[in-house]
């Protein structure tokens, strides 16, 4: 329950500034992210976009020189 409500009480932070954000708030959003997988997941959509992005450029009709760049980029994106 203690992080329901430490979640809830973050979400409703106005925007004043750093000073009722600190290291304290911070650590605690990275622990729930590692907690509840939002990075796996994160990771996991960012390869399905990548491979959808490929394909799309791998359709386009265009020289494979310019593929390639295209597809550099995509893979660099991140």
């Amino acid at each position: 329950m203690v992080k329901k409500v430490q979640f809830k009480e973050l979400t409703q932070i106005e925007d004043k500034g750093s000073q009722r954000f600190g290291k304290e708030e911070q650590e605690y959003l990275k622990q729930l992210a590692i907690d509840e997988r939002v990075v796996h997941y994160c990771r996991v959509m960012y390869e399905i976009y990548r491979e959808k992005a490929t394909k799309i450029i791998q359709a386009i009709p265009i020289p494979e020189k310019r593929k390639e760049k295209m597809i550099k980029l995509v893979e660099e994106g991140v």
